[in-house]
């Protein structure tokens, strides 16, 4: 028969053959296991392999008066969120020696139950802040925990802190931002490039966000990273100048003046 699903931690799955009526005689019926979506040595530990049908490979015995004997199949547990998987396990006729079971393939599904969690992506800070001078970028870093056998996406935007998109650096939004294929955990990278100019900012170190948004088979635990620019301007400096001029004519005129 085919057996219900079981979770892929649980260790076993186990198929039930059964005989439509009782026998006074032994029997032993060929069986062998067919790869579905489920992947021998991966999913399932697959039964002895293929070639001729001997007991105790590949054979379930049944005594006789016995009706009911199982089929039991290892189940191996991974790490990877992924879809319920399936493979078959078909009878294939009687064991050497034994007596006739009836013609044809005989077939059941077994059916294992994905229990891994969805994967969580983080987002990071770049690693040191940097100068604006020269157009350097900044990388923020995404990863995910554990890897997934489906494609992962996650969309991103910039946010304005003290720092301000197209004069500080070039903000924008991206979807998807992360792309991660399948079995694949990262590190992925996306760089921001900074703006130089040749004005003082009071506020040193600037700062702007980036923002994940809207994951595609994956949560968020981290969604968000700061990144950090250093004005590379030194703080102006003020004088002024000494004026000359003879009495009574206009007034004087002095010029202040700043270094930048």
């Amino acid at each position: 028969d085919t057996p219900p699903g079981v979770d892929e931690g649980a260790g076993t799955l186990t198929f039930t053959v059964s005989l439509s009526n009782p026998s006074a005689f032994p029997i032993g019926v060929c069986y062998i296991d067919v790869p579905g979506t489920a992947t021998p040595l991966l999913d399932y530990t697959p039964v002895a392999p293929g070639g001729p049908c001997l007991p105790p490979f590949n054979t379930v015995s049944f005594a006789a008066g016995v009706t009911s004997q199982p089929i039991v199949v290892p189940i191996l547990e991974d790490a990877w969120d992924e879809a319920d998987e399936v493979f078959g396990m078909n009878l294939t006729g009687p064991a050497p020696g034994s007596s006739p079971v009836g013609p044809g393939v005989i077939a059941g599904t077994g059916t294992i139950l994905d229990n891994d969690a969805t994967p969580q992506i983080t987002l990071s800070d770049p690693i040191a802040a940097v100068a604006e001078t020269g157009g350097p970028t900044l990388t923020f870093t995404a990863t995910l925990d554990v890897a997934s056998s489906f494609p992962v996406t996650v969309d991103c935007a910039t946010q304005d802190g003290t720092a301000l998109a197209g004069e500080d650096y070039v903000g924008g939004s991206a979807a998807p931002c992360f792309t991660f294929a399948p079995g694949t955990t990262g590190p992925q990278t996306i760089n921001v490039l900074v703006l130089d100019d040749t004005m003082w900012e009071p506020t040193n170190p600037q700062t702007f966000n980036l923002n994940l948004s809207n994951p595609v088979n994956a949560t968020i635990f981290d969604g968000l990273a700061t990144g950090t620019i250093n004005d590379d301007e030194l703080q102006p400096t003020m004088s002024i100048n000494s004026v000359t001029q003879s009495e009574g004519t206009t007034p004087m005129t002095f010029t202040v003046t700043l270094t930048g």
